[in-house]
């Protein structure tokens, strides 16, 4: 169920990120939308954090969901890869 204070736009659903007001989310700021092709991909500054979360989408959920950069909005991380150090090659699965 989502609370009563937010409109149903303020949360997103994504492929790689999932919302659900009845788990642990994390608060978030859309920094930057860009679409490619069939997939909006969307940039993420999480609160209190310094680095950006990368989420992607299909594009035709874009519109409807009303998204835009500056948006505040909640994401719970699923199926997520985790790069350390400088090389692209080491990943971490989560």
């Amino acid at each position: 169920m989502v609370p009563r204070a937010l409109a149903a736009a303020d949360w997103v659903a994504v492929v790689r990120l999932a919302l659900a007001a009845a788990t642990p989310v994390l608060a978030a700021v859309i920094q930057g939308i860009t679409v490619v092709g069939p997939t909006a991909r969307l940039e993420l500054k999480v609160a209190g954090g310094k680095d950006l979360i990368h989420a992607e989408l299909p594009k035709t959920q874009l519109a409807p969901l009303g998204l835009s950069p500056g948006m505040k909005t909640w994401v719970r991380p699923v199926n997520s890869r985790v790069f350390v150090g400088s090389g692209a090659s080491t990943a971490v699965e989560a």
